[in-house]
């Protein structure tokens, strides 16, 4: 039985090497150690490992990124995103963009071990890390949106009116609120007054990810 090839894309040089080290004793093979985004996708794209242990965001790139190009692709490479934050986000955003499984920076060998044999099974695995707060449904229903209303989801989250979407995105005021009904819909919001600019504001951290913007 082939042993898996791992490589390691993470900038902090020192979690990098130690995680390494622990990969090593517990045996697997770790091919390599990178520290930025355009050389890890350059190697994953010529080199084809099996599992890429990749930081959620890297200099020039971010990890969704090079999982949206390598899937591109066709090629068979697991992902498993490294997270600095533990909260629901390395759940949602591994979802959308199609990574096969999570970890935090502060897990143990014990966790990152179990993730990479989960995965190399054809599994998710998410790190209990991300489990202490309950799941916000309406986030997660993000994933329902088109295209279309993604842009116009991420307008609002600069504060743009109506008429400026709507001119933004050469479309009549009427297609863009007909976008704000579905958005509206699709995320079970309240119909009150402004409650989609309120939930726009609260949740403009995934808005404004990579990870919603490509997925």
């Amino acid at each position: 039985m082939n042993v898996p090839n791992i490589v390691i894309a993470h900038s902090y040089e020192i979690y990098a090497n130690g995680l390494r080290a622990s990969l090593i004793d517990k045996g697997h093979v770790v091919e390599r150690v990178i520290n930025n985004g355009p050389s890890v996708l350059q190697y994953i794209l010529k080199k084809e490992p099996d599992v890429v242990l990749l930081q959620e965001e890297m200099a020039t790139t971010s990890a969704f990124e090079i999982i949206r190009l390598v899937g591109e692709s066709s090629l068979k490479t697991r992902f498993i995103i490294i997270y600095n934050n533990c909260d629901q986000r390395g759940i949602i955003l591994s979802q959308w963009a199609k990574a096969n499984g999570s970890i935090h920076l502060g897990d143990s060998s014990i966790t990152v071990n179990v993730c990479i044999t989960k995965v190399l099974e054809g599994e998710n695995y998410y790190s209990c890390s991300f489990f202490k707060d309950r799941l916000d449904r309406s986030v997660l229903n993000m994933n329902l949106l088109s295209f279309s209303e993604r842009r116009v989801l991420k307008m609002i989250s600069l504060h743009e009116c109506t008429e400026k979407v709507a001119a933004n995105l050469n479309l009549s005021r009427r297609t863009i609120e007909k976008h704000r009904s579905n958005i509206i819909n699709k995320l079970d919001l309240d119909r009150k007054t402004n409650s989609l600019l309120q939930w726009v504001l609260k949740n403009k951290s995934y808005v404004d990810s990579t990870a919603f913007q490509v997925a």
